[in-house]
């Protein structure tokens, strides 16, 4: 019969080898700094002028650096997701009412170096997004529509845009 402590050791080197050999996931906290965001700019383009209540609302998206260098910003909280994953838009309607979010949330962890786009100067980047995956747009109308940055993307607001719902 082997000693307990043999054993120990076994599960002790699985468990290093395990970990020593599994990659690290590193948090960063790179991002845009308060000097960098004049030189970021965050714009909307409705794709139509007017827009029917039971289609999509596809928006595009643009952050351009207009810096002579590389600007490194995380793309968490905003439409270069691909997907509603937080409330990012403030869509106003005639009355001044703020339109709910109806989209996905989640708790994250920390942003790793994979959610991190680096823009090189004067460059643009572009994504196109559905607003009714993410806001219930149920009355025909005009909408004002911003895109809000935040703690995490560190990005700008961009200026309020105007859609028609018909």
């Amino acid at each position: 019969m082997k000693p307990k402590i043999y054993n120990g050791i076994f599960t002790l080197s699985i468990f290093t080898i395990f970990f020593l050999n599994f990659p690290v996931i590193k948090s960063f906290s790179q991002n845009i700094t308060e000097a960098d965001l004049g030189k970021i700019i965050v714009s909307l383009k409705p794709l139509q002028d007017i827009y029917d209540l039971d289609t999509a609302i596809i928006i595009r998206f643009e952050i351009t650096n207009v810096s002579n260098n590389e600007i490194k910003f995380c793309k968490r909280n905003c439409p270069l997701e691909g997907q509603f994953i937080a409330d990012f838009f403030e869509i106003i309607d005639e009355q001044g009412k703020r339109l709910d979010y109806s989209g996905q949330n989640f708790q994250r962890m920390p942003p790793t170096e994979i959610e991190y786009i680096t823009l090189g100067n004067m460059q643009m980047i572009p994504s196109e997004i559905d607003l009714q995956k993410g806001y219930k747009i149920t009355n025909p109308g005009k909408y004002s529509l911003k895109f809000k940055g935040d703690s995490v993307n560190k990005l700008p607001d961009s200026e309020p845009v105007s859609i028609t719902v018909q």
